[in-house]
């Protein structure tokens, strides 16, 4: 939830830029400070809203909010593209391991990985009451890894006409 004084959201400078998504996250990330911006992890403040339907739904809602990229802050950048670009190695180099080295080493690899991710989301996870979402992860990290495939493969041909609201 998010709450501006009215001098404040009349300055958002994303507000008319025409972008598919992310102008709020992009009005956030320009105006918040450590004087004016308190975060909150009382689970009663927590907002859901409801997902896509369908995979068609979900890739373009995605690419929406990969078009506004451009407009992050180059710490930002560098930042995302360190970890999906690392995150694209890590599978990229396990697979060719599959042909290079034994299985066991590739698995071994995956599985301490995998191990140390687990742990660090049933800490985070006890925290914000989602006690069973690191027996996911091994499914959901493979999910991601093709996800990243589709997108990167999926954004030259995306619909660039800007987002009418």
């Amino acid at each position: 939830n998010m709450l501006f004084k009215k001098h404040i959201h009349q300055s958002n400078i994303y507000k008319d830029t025409g972008l598919a998504s992310g102008d709020d996250d992009l009005f956030i990330s320009a105006k918040a400070n450590a004087e004016n911006v308190a975060l909150s992890l009382d689970l009663e403040t927590f907002v859901y809203s409801e997902a896509q339907v369908g995979l068609n739904s979900y890739l373009k809602q995605k690419l929406r909010h990969v078009s506004s990229s451009f407009a992050y802050k180059v710490i930002h950048k560098i930042v995302l593209s360190i970890y999906s670009g690392t995150f694209l190695l890590f599978y990229g180099l396990l697979f060719v391991g599959l042909f290079i080295e034994s299985f066991a080493t590739v698995a071994i690899t995956w599985s301490v990985r995998l191990t140390v991710l687990m742990i660090i989301l049933w800490i985070i996870g006890k925290r914000f009451n989602e006690k069973d979402i690191w027996v996911y992860f091994p499914l959901l990290d493979i999910f991601l890894f093709f996800y990243y495939l589709i997108i990167i493969t999926l954004y030259p041909f995306r619909n660039k006409s800007k987002w009418n609201w």
